[in-house]
């Protein structure tokens, strides 16, 4: 018997990111590559903080965008889309609350 996957989190749209971050707005504007667009609403979506990169992956040579100024854009992002996170995930406890609720086992009895 498989087993059962929870069913996957819908993702805040587009423009309600925008609308709690103004770094997402601001960066978005400047229209980035795909790949960046995808990491930083990716960043502002996800519930974990975004993985600071090794110190070896900075040459230190001031290369524009250097990984560490991509790490606080993305960062910030993720701070800013915090409140939103935690709005989603407390309309998710009560709708499984609910759901708990209904749920009867077959030939279960009321009292």
């Amino acid at each position: 018997m498989p087993i059962p996957h929870p069913p996957p989190q819908p993702q805040p749209s587009t423009s309600t990111l925008k609308s709690h971050s103004p770094t997402l707005t601001k960066l978005l504007k400047a229209r980035p590559a795909p790949i960046r667009e995808t990491a930083l609403l990716t960043a502002a979506s996800s519930p974990t903080r975004p993985i600071k990169p090794p110190a070896g992956d900075c040459c230190g040579s001031s290369c524009d965008p250097c990984v560490m100024d991509l790490y606080a854009q993305e960062l910030k992002v993720w701070k800013e889309c915090a409140v939103l996170r935690s709005l989603v995930d407390d309309e998710e406890e009560e709708d499984e609350g609910k759901a708990l609720e209904n749920c009867k086992v077959p030939g279960a009895f009321q009292w």
